[in-house]
């Protein structure tokens, strides 16, 4: 992508190959959409675009890699497209890996409809619609079917899970400790393990340090 203001990477309104944290097979790994759009520092949407020959119409795995990109990044849509269709969908529902691609959709285009609604397409994803308010508008109010849970919602729950794991791990090794230093050493673990991930989303640090620091003490 050309970068003509000379903006930093982090300002760019159109970024190639973003950086998301998704689950997968238990574990979270650092995932690369194909396109991220902003403006400012706010991140709207991803793009993720495959071939023409890949058949995102009845190929259940694009929608759902899409979906959980923008699930995990915890936004209102995302947008996946071949060329031939493009499909908006909403990533407020929690993705699983065999729902159809119907699950949680907004809309779908196909090419031979792209020059006649060009506008409505151009209302809900050009940065005037985000500018104006229309994209807010649009997307505010997102009903999806079922399994509606953003990704703060299930972060906060994985949060109050490790929360117990590490007192209960603490306690049993440390049987006379109190609550209120339980308590502060659990949240210091908490702390630095988030703060650790941050800096590895952010490439600050190597990608699964601390699960190879952990596999080296075995």
């Amino acid at each position: 992508m050309l970068n003509e203001n000379g903006l930093p990477q982090h300002l760019r309104e159109v970024t190639h190959e973003a950086n998301v944290t998704v689950e997968e097979d238990g574990e979270s790994k650092n995932k690369k959409p194909d396109y991220a759009f902003r403006i400012g520092t706010e991140l709207l949407f991803y793009l993720e675009t495959k071939k023409p020959a890949v058949d995102i119409t009845s190929d259940i795995l694009p929608a759902f890699q899409l979906r959980r990109y923008g699930w995990s990044g915890n936004l209102k849509i995302s947008v996946l497209t071949n060329f031939t269709d493009l499909y908006i969908y909403d990533c407020s529902v929690r993705p699983v890996e065999d729902d159809d691609i119907g699950v949680a959709l907004i809309a779908h285009y196909n090419y031979t409809e792209y020059v006649e609604k060009f506008n409505e397409i151009y209302g809900m994803l050009s940065k005037e619609a985000v500018i104006t308010g229309e994209f807010e508008k649009k997307f505010a109010l997102l009903l999806g079917p079922y399994r509606r849970e953003p990704f703060d919602e299930y972060f906060l729950k994985q949060i109050k899970e490790w929360r117990l794991v590490f007192g209960n791990s603490i306690m049993k090794n440390n049987p006379s400790i109190n609550i209120n230093t339980l308590n502060i050493v659990v949240q210091r673990i908490l702390n630095r393990i988030i703060f650790l991930r941050i800096c590895e989303d952010r490439s600050f640090e190597d990608y699964e340090t601390l699960k190879h620091v952990m596999n080296d003490n075995k």
